[in-house]
């Protein structure tokens, strides 16, 4: 369900924005996330929360004393970010159908 989401959001995303993104945009270069992708990205983000740090950037950092070297194993971090832009478990309709109930205040973090 992630994965076809997230693929179904970033390409209605990408298509309707093109004339808009910059040249050089993650969004531009998206190619669709796989099931395989989708379960490592997951474990990333749960990671995430076991070893805090302040930005997404210091989990890609270099600096010896900050230095994690599974992060950039399981992914770059452009592609990382790539997929978090579009993570998602909704469609537009399901978002909508949901803010007619009024139960958007989670659901807005994520769209």
């Amino acid at each position: 369900m992630f994965v076809k989401y997230t693929n179904i959001f970033a390409t209605e995303f990408v298509s309707s924005n093109a004339h808009r993104l910059r040249l050089h945009s993650r969004a531009k270069s998206w190619s669709p996330v796989t099931r395989i992708e989708m379960e490592a990205f997951v474990a990333v983000l749960l990671n995430m929360g076991l070893s805090v740090r302040p930005t997404i950037y210091r989990y890609w950092s270099r600096n010896s004393s900050q230095f994690i070297p599974w992060f950039p194993r399981m992914f770059n971090r452009n592609r990382f970010q790539a997929i978090l832009q579009f993570f998602t478990w909704l469609t537009q309709e399901d978002y909508l159908a949901r803010a007619n109930l009024g139960i958007t205040r989670v659901l807005d973090f994520n769209l």
